[in-house]
């Protein structure tokens, strides 16, 4: 019996450990909780609900995310290639000269507001699709980058030209593109589905939907420059 309590102790320290790691509920709290479920079940069954809990909690999706961070970057191996060309540690200069030689070329151009870069997919998806980005140019050197892809002929009485499916073409190309596979995280916004994440050493790759059901977004971040 003495046993069964040490044993289940450790279980307890462990899930502590990995549920911490993801929740805002203060240890006293948890171990109220635990307390009062420990009471109305007999110590075998209490020993099996948490070693199922301990499972459950080390799948966490948010767990291997972070993982995925750490081990991306304990691995001092660097990815700086975005896409046509750009890249991380970009200075401002050498993004507009690209960007011009990319115009002359009929493949670049500014989007509607003028605020960013404007690309069209013409046969990598199902139907055209339009990419605006720009990066972060706040610094000498480009360590982040967002931007957004939306069906050209997008219209919300159309279920294919959605998000949704959208999204599903995009986590499909950048695989294509970057090698898979995306984990599937959560949104904090039930409503938007899941994020798809991506991490190569310091390139951190997201994308998720937008609010208005026809943007998806796409988010590059060099973690050696903000972690």
């Amino acid at each position: 019996m003495n046993h069964l309590k040490l044993h289940m102790g450790c279980l307890l320290a462990k899930y502590e450990q990995i549920y911490f790691a993801g929740h805002s509920t203060t240890k006293l709290q948890f171990r109220r909780t635990w307390r009062s479920i420990s009471v109305l079940l007999s110590g075998r069954t209490f020993l099996f609900v948490l070693s199922l809990l301990l499972w459950m909690g080390a799948c966490n999706p948010k767990n291997k995310y972070e993982e995925m961070v750490q081990a991306a970057l304990s691995s001092n191996i660097r990815y700086d290639s975005l896409f046509f060309g750009l890249y991380f540690n970009m200075t401002p200069h050498a993004f507009f000269e690209h960007c011009f030689e990319m115009n002359q070329k009929g493949l670049f151009f500014q989007s509607p507001n003028g605020t960013e870069v404007q690309y069209t997919f013409e046969n990598e998806f199902q139907y055209p699709v339009i990419f605006n980005f720009f990066p972060n140019l706040k610094d000498s050197t480009i360590h982040e980058l967002r931007g957004h892809l939306y069906y050209q002929h997008w219209t919300p009485y159309q279920k294919k030209y959605s998000a949704d499916s959208l999204q599903r073409e995009v986590v499909a190309l950048f695989e294509k593109w970057y090698g898979g596979p995306f984990i599937k995280i959560p949104h904090p916004q039930a409503l938007l589905g899941n994020i798809y994440v991506k991490i190569d050493g310091n390139r951190k790759i997201s994308i998720y939907n937008n609010l208005d059901n026809r943007k998806v977004e796409v988010w590059f971040v060099d973690l050696s420059k903000t972690e």
